[in-house]
């Protein structure tokens, strides 16, 4: 069982004109980009399965993050088991995790 989490920064610009369309995001540094993942993955280590006291990214249950030029994070996990209790919640702790990292959310 597979689950993706897609988390998008939040904004306080109002929406852009269909005309003019959204400006170009400029491409983050591998440096940039290499300091958000590592701020990412230590967001995703503050959520711990319920039934084991290991947390979801040392557990193997995070199979791949991507970041966009934009800071849009895809994350694909599963869960421990297909009856796991906090299947409906876990998407939910991990979002409000990758919430806390700095530049992403307000």
């Amino acid at each position: 069982m597979s689950e993706d989490v897609q988390i998008k920064p939040e904004s306080n610009e109002a929406a852009q004109s269909a005309v003019s369309g959204p400006d170009p995001v400029p491409a983050m540094t591998p440096e940039e980009l290499d300091a958000f993942g590592n701020e990412l993955i230590a967001a995703l280590k503050t959520v711990y399965d319920p039934e084991i006291p290991v947390d979801i990214y040392e557990l193997g249950l995070i199979y791949k993050v991507d970041v966009a030029d934009n800071k849009d994070v895809t994350i694909d996990m599963t869960l421990t088991a297909p009856g796991c209790p906090v299947a409906g919640e876990m998407p939910n702790m991990v979002s409000e995790a990758i919430k806390t990292v700095k530049g992403w959310a307000r």
